[in-house]
């Protein structure tokens, strides 16, 4: 896997956003005399500004994670959270329930209907016997 894949560029857009707002500063304000000192200092300011706005970014994602782990915890203390909790398993057991009795069923109704088949089966067997001898009796 290649460096530039494993690194994010966002650190780098910065640096070059903070370079390019440096830039615009001096367009803006530019002093012919104090120039040189200025672009002696433009490294120091460029790093200092790319801090601060990291440290921004820092504060700003403690903040937002703080009160992202408020809510869930106000959620999780709700009732509407335990009732939303009890129904869903209330739910699963009855899920379990009907399952069990589905399976119970289908198994009687195999049973049964193998008894039907073992019913018909002798039924014939003897209708086909009854009718053989009452053949053979006309025949007499």
């Amino acid at each position: 896997m290649a460096i530039k894949e494993q690194l994010s560029p966002t650190p780098l857009f910065a640096v070059v956003g903070v370079g390019d707002l440096v830039a615009e500063k001096v367009r803006t304000s530019v002093d012919l005399k104090t120039l040189p000192e200025q672009l002696k200092t433009l490294p120091e300011k460029a790093q200092s500004a790319a801090f601060g706005a990291l440290k921004d970014a820092e504060s700003a994602y403690a903040g937002l994670a703080q009160r992202g782990e408020t809510l869930v915890g106000r959620v999780r203390k709700q009732q509407a959270t335990a009732d939303l909790e009890s129904s869903a398993k209330s739910t699963e057991a009855k899920v379990k329930a009907a399952t069990t009795t589905a399976k119970k069923s289908a198994k009687q109704t195999k049973s049964s209907a193998k008894g039907a088949a073992t019913s018909t089966r002798k039924t014939a067997g003897a209708a086909k016997d009854a009718t053989a001898a009452a053949a053979e009796k006309v025949g007499d």
